[in-house]
């Protein structure tokens, strides 16, 4: 039982950070609103979840991937 919860909340925080992209390329949002908006406590928390996830910060995202 252990294992399903972690896989499914590791499933709802790829499913947050997924979002998290998207608003960071596709709109001119703030991080704080972007944060908010997907659900972290704070702007901070979620620049580490985030470059933990992709290896750059959300900001790096923004600068480099911008369409």
């Amino acid at each position: 039982l252990g294992d399903v919860y972690k896989r499914q909340k590791e499933y709802i925080l790829y499913i947050r950070l997924n979002k998290a992209q998207n608003m960071l390329l596709y709109s001119d949002y703030s991080m704080e609103y972007i944060a908010q908006e997907n659900g972290f406590s704070d702007s901070s928390y979620f620049i580490r979840v985030y470059k933990k996830w992709r290896g750059i910060t959300p900001k790096q995202e923004r600068m480099q991937n911008r369409l």
